[in-house]
């Protein structure tokens, strides 16, 4: 494990301070507190097992730029009088929960905790509905997205086409 002695304490002596403030959890609490304070590396990794290994700032830019240009999306077509899009078309389809689950969770963490896209139509599995790994579809959506002129922000009925059709060529 790559924790410090000194990070092992520390982690230790929350584990005891929680184990007065969650009575409730005070047995796991004492177990955690006992494990870091030994060291024992096998039990630790498994009290941080749930923490992420984390995203890098240019896969969360990924994420909100896919969001974001999803949005405008759905905004353009709003905005358009005659094009017919099929139903679900436009929605963002999220990503898909087993390949790219840190992607996942920083789009719920957006969403829940950072107040972002909340206007934004997801599919009927909200952000985790994609069936296959989703960001090189995104990516390529957005080369064509970011290179199209947009009329007030907005894209016209064959932009919006040129960049569907980029996600099902990729």
């Amino acid at each position: 494990m790559i924790l410090t002695i000194a990070e092992r304490a520390i982690l230790a002596q929350q584990h005891v301070i929680l184990r007065y403030l969650e009575p409730e959890e005070a047995t796991f609490h004492e177990a955690a507190a006992e494990a870091l304070f030994a060291g024992y590396d096998l039990a630790i990794i498994g009290l941080l097992g749930r923490v992420e290994t984390g995203l890098r700032e240019n896969e969360c830019s990924a994420v909100i730029r896919s969001m974001a240009m999803y949005l405008t999306l759905q905004h353009s077509a709003a905005n358009l009088e005659s094009e017919d899009f099929a139903a679900g078309e436009l929605e963002f389809p999220g990503f898909d929960n087993h390949t790219e689950p840190t992607l996942v969770s920083y789009a719920v963490y957006l969403r829940q905790h950072q107040r972002m896209f909340h206007s934004l139509r997801t599919g009927p599995h909200d952000l985790e509905g994609a069936v296959m790994p989703a960001m090189p579809g995104y990516m390529a959506m957005l080369a064509v997205f970011d290179s199209t002129e947009k009329a007030e922000g907005l894209l016209s009925a064959s932009q919006l086409r040129a960049v569907l059709a980029a996600r099902d060529a990729a």
